[in-house]
Parts: C-alpha cells; structure tokens; sequence
C-alpha cells in the first residue's frame, strides 16, 4: 500500500536519527491509524532493518502499579536483557489508556496511573522494574525510543 510506503520510510528515518545519534535523539512518537492498518508489522520491520532491539508492550493490558495486574514495571522489564542498546519500545493499543468517562471511576484512576507511570519514564533516564524475587531493579531507558500506538478513534 502507499501509504504503509510512507509510513515506513518515516518510520525509517526517525528510528535511523535515534540510532545514528548513538541515542542522543529521541524523537519519542505517536503512530496513529485504524486497527489492522499494519502498525505493528511495519514498527518490528524497520526495527529489523535497522537492528535495533525492540521490545513490545501492550497498553491495554496495564494497571497501575500496585494494582493486580501487569504494570508497566513489570512490562518494561525485559529491558534488563538490553542492557545499553539502542532499542524500540512500540506501546501498541496505547489509546486503550484514554477513555471517556467520569473522572471519579476506578477506572480512569488506574489508567491515570499507568499514564502518570509512563510520563515518569519518560522524563527519566532510568526506570524501575520489576527484577527477580519480586525485587526492583533500575534499567537505562535513555537508550530507548518509544513508540506509541493506536487507532484513537475520534480521540
């Protein structure tokens, strides 16, 4: 398709600016279209491509830390397989964590969360996550480039 053309030839120079800057770029973004529009294959393609390290998260099955569930923390741990690589965090069906609703709800304090949770590594350049023996341990995400990804249906 033409449009996957484009996208993927954006996709390759954003993440090839993040590599050829040894990880001093991080144009962190966000990948909008409508679900099964290829956003996920076209991320691990240009990932491969360029041989960076990619690890996936599914948004909209995390919960806020301390909450039953998958956080974030535990979510980003395989990053301690990393190490200082230069790698790929595509946050797919990141729209799952922007619901309308009241403001009050259980529900929009988890995702509150997890959304606060996400700012904080963001703004970092390490992270906690969940290690061995339930024990947390700090990782370099100043190595990492999100991606995040959704179909943001009239948000």
């Amino acid at each position: 398709m033409k449009e996957q053309e484009y996208v993927h030839g954006v996709l390759r120079r954003v993440f090839g600016v993040f590599k050829d800057s040894n990880c001093e770029i991080r144009p962190h973004s966000i990948l909008s279209g409508p679900t099964g529009s290829g956003k996920s294959h076209l991320v691990q393609l240009v990932a491969k491509e360029l041989d960076l390290a990619l690890l996936t998260i599914n948004a909209a099955g995390l919960t806020k830390e301390g909450v039953s569930g998958n956080s974030l923390s535990k979510a980003l741990s395989p990053l301690r397989n990393i190490g200082d690589m230069p790698a790929i965090v595509f946050c797919d069906e990141f729209d799952k964590l922007f619901v309308a609703g009241s403001a009050g709800s259980e529900t929009h304090e988890s995702l509150a969360g997890v959304q606060n949770e996400f700012l904080t590594v963001l703004e970092n350049d390490q992270a906690s996550v969940f290690g061995d023996y339930g024990k947390y341990v700090s990782v370099p995400v100043s190595n990492c480039l999100f991606v995040f990804a959704g179909a943001f249906n009239g948000e």
